[in-house]
């Protein structure tokens, strides 16, 4: 929740980087679509709106091919969920993660630069830092054990790290907490989301549950580039909303890319999603929890 989809759909339009995205939570979905004969392709397609209705009814977390089509918003710009799917079965479907990720570059998703949005995480997040290593363990076969950065420099040796956090957490922890509680995530501009559902008030104690969390990932990236010696690019939320073109600008810099170069800055996407009662909330949290 710290604008990193927001940021992905940005530099997307800038012309220059392809459609950058949480690739590494799509990458699960080849469980399933590989074990699909071409000749069965359409009736699996037509088949999905009724199963995700049924799953949504139930209660239950997507399947894992459904998971990656309706909540890590991979190729937007495909309205139609099942012509997203059918893109990934044509262009994405591989067997390990290396060709999967050969196949993302050999696609149009891919572009001058190429980038993928990660989650830090406490092998809570599938689809995450840890998820991304795991799988680059079991598909490289290691003479020497490689540490977590030569995994990712098999894939790229010239790979660059940006990083995007967010400085008001307990904002983050809310908004976190309420896309959980709804499963709606984003709220974009052409949507016809015209009031977002309500959500429950958490209690202090789980708002204080997600800080802590956030707080910890942020931590699990700091421990991360020290040990590597990495000077990552830095992007605060809050100052990319007030300064979206200028953000983009000094990115692009920093990835070799040339500003002068990109497509001008349009706007967002995506609708800012905290309202009344996301600031009622924050001042009640923050007048409770700071009496001593």
């Amino acid at each position: 929740r710290s604008g990193g989809n927001l940021l992905c759909s940005c530099l997307a339009k800038t012309g220059l980087l392809g459609k950058p995205g949480s690739y590494i939570y799509a990458y699960p979905a080849n469980e399933v679509l590989n074990q699909i004969a071409p000749d069965g392709l359409e009736a699996y397609l037509n088949e999905l709106p009724v199963r995700l209705q049924k799953e949504q009814q139930a209660g239950q977390a997507y399947s894992r091919d459904l998971y990656w089509l309706y909540e890590t918003n991979l190729l937007h710009h495909l309205r139609d969920p099942r012509e997203r799917m059918r893109y990934f079965y044509e262009h994405l479907r591989a067997g390990n993660i290396l060709d999967y990720l050969d196949s993302i570059l050999a696609s149009d998703l891919a572009g001058e630069h190429w980038g993928i949005k990660i989650l830090s995480n406490d092998n809570k997040y599938e689809g995450g830092f840890n998820s991304l290593i795991r799988y680059l363990r079991n598909a490289i076969d290691e003479e020497v054990k490689l540490s977590d950065l030569e995994l990712l420099q098999r894939v790229d040796r010239d790979v660059q790290f940006v990083w995007l956090s967010r400085r008001n957490k307990v904002r983050q922890a809310l908004s976190y907490w309420r896309a959980v509680e709804t499963r709606i995530w984003h709220h974009y501009v052409e949507d016809d989301l015209k009031t977002p559902p309500d959500y429950p008030v958490p209690s202090d104690e789980q708002l204080r549950d997600y800080v802590v969390q956030l707080a910890l990932d942020d931590g699990h990236w700091q421990e991360f580039f020290t040990e590597h010696q990495i000077v990552p690019h830095t992007i605060v939320y809050e100052d990319f909303i007030e300064q979206p073109e200028h953000c983009l600008k000094e990115l692009l810099k920093f990835i070799g890319a040339d500003p002068a170069r990109a497509q001008s800055f349009q706007g967002f996407d995506e609708l800012r999603m905290a309202d009344a009662k996301s600031d009622e909330i924050v001042r009640g949290y923050y007048g409770r929890s700071f009496v001593w």
